[in-house]
């Protein structure tokens, strides 16, 4: 049986654990490749085991300073790391698989313009030690076809793949959806984070509700432990929302209590402002949202929005659009049914289009004969023979505090 090591780059949803949706995209690669017969082992940075884990998740983490780590010890046929900051910092003797779950450089561009620019260099590095490439969407995969040239790798489309955002093809059960009397519950779910801008859209919800004197919002979000905004933006949304009395902030909360708490609502609420970084995501959270039965009130712009507007899976509206999405909103409040079909058509959605085991097929071909691809020419001067040591040294300012971080066993963000 093939071995395959998925090297996650953040937090899995393993039991009692949160989650993020580089996680999830982790978790949903291991699992589409295990419905085909692989065998899977994961991989998730230090920095987030649990101090009292002494489970897999504890004996296979990995460390910056020691990315190889879980290699060694599971010897697999393929390993698919999980963006390219999870890379091993030297080129393996096994195929390795860059999963590029999103534009992780345009996400440093908006936390820290200094850390875009110094990761260049590291990102075209990583590139030229993989051999096979997937990313979440149509629009990201002819993004990276100009960081595969700048490699040096040949235009070939062979060479990168699309996998979709993908989740379990057993679907929960929602309960209650016929229940007349229910109050309408909106949720919005993650971190916040630099790059991710919804505070007009929620503060246009929050009023509505205001003025209809109905609904609710539970928002599962607040400060995410390493990216920090400087800006004070979601302090003082977060200063608002807490004062209003139809929200309701919830701590993070481990994933298989955070379904349960989706299941319970009625609607998704998933507008933001538009930028490149946002332009290009496939966003993970919509995708569950979906899968949970959660029509979505979903950025226009996005790329989910084409499937969500061909399956009336819910309601499209750009952030600035402040009038219609106060009509999109009234909808909802007042018209349970239009909740209940467009739920019927998100789950419809996944089932045909976003389930594991439908959509993991150009990964699990490559697994199954894999091969080396090498760059034909190299188009910088990359450093390819470092140590370990003198590769750590020569990373980012915010890297080198993160090893600082890890190097405290006590510490955990869970």
């Amino acid at each position: 049986m093939t071995r395959v090591l998925i090297i996650a780059g953040d937090v899995l949803p393993l039991p009692g654990y949160p989650t993020t949706g580089a996680g999830l995209r982790a978790w949903g690669l291991g699992q589409g490749l295990i419905s085909q017969g692989f065998e899977v082992l994961y991989s998730m940075p230090e920095y987030y085991v649990r101090a009292d884990s002494h489970g897999p998740e504890r004996e296979l983490c990995w460390h910056p300073a020691d990315r190889e780590k879980p290699i060694r010890l599971t010897k697999p046929d393929v390993i698919v790391a999980c963006h390219w900051p999870a890379m091993p910092t030297r080129r393996q003797n096994v195929p390795i698989v860059l999963d590029l779950h999103g534009p992780h450089l345009m996400e440093r561009y908006f936390w820290d313009r200094q850390q875009a620019r110094s990761g260049v260099m590291e990102k075209i590095s990583a590139f030229r030690n993989a051999d096979f490439f997937i990313c979440a969407g149509e629009r990201q995969r002819y993004y990276f076809f100009n960081w595969l040239l700048l490699a040096g790798f040949p235009l070939e489309s062979r060479l990168i793949r699309v996998v979709p955002v993908s989740l379990s093809p057993e679907l929960p059960v929602r309960v209650n959806d016929n229940n007349a009397k229910q109050d309408t519950t909106f949720v919005y779910g993650g971190m916040f984070l630099p790059w991710q801008d919804p505070v007009r859209p929620l503060l246009t919800l929050t009023r509505t509700m205001t003025d209809l004197d109905r609904g609710s919002l539970l928002l599962f979000g607040g400060p995410h432990p390493i990216v920090k905004d400087s800006s004070g933006t979601f302090e003082r949304l977060m200063q608002e929302l807490d004062r209003h009395d139809r929200v309701r902030i919830m701590p993070s909360v481990p994933h298989d209590e955070l379904i349960k708490r989706y299941m319970q609502a009625q609607v998704a609420f998933d507008v933001m402002e538009p930028n490149p970084e946002r332009e290009l995501a496939y966003t993970t959270r919509t995708v569950e949202y979906l899968w949970c039965g959660l029509p979505v009130i979903y950025t226009a712009y996005g790329e989910l929005a084409g499937l969500i507007g061909s399956y009336d899976a819910g309601w499209l509206c750009a952030a600035h659009e402040t009038e219609r999405l106060r009509d999109i909103i009234k909808t909802v409040l007042t018209d349970p049914q239009a909740c209940r079909d467009k739920s019927n058509n998100a789950r419809k959605l996944v089932r045909e289009c976003l389930t594991w085991d439908k959509t993991i097929t150009p990964l699990a071909d490559f697994c199954r004969k894999p091969s080396r691809s090498y760059p034909f020419e190299q188009v910088f001067p990359v450093p390819s023979s470092l140590s370990e040591t003198e590769a750590v040294q020569r990373r980012p300012p915010w890297w080198q505090r993160l090893i600082k971080y890890w190097s405290h066993p006590t510490s955990s963000c869970v």
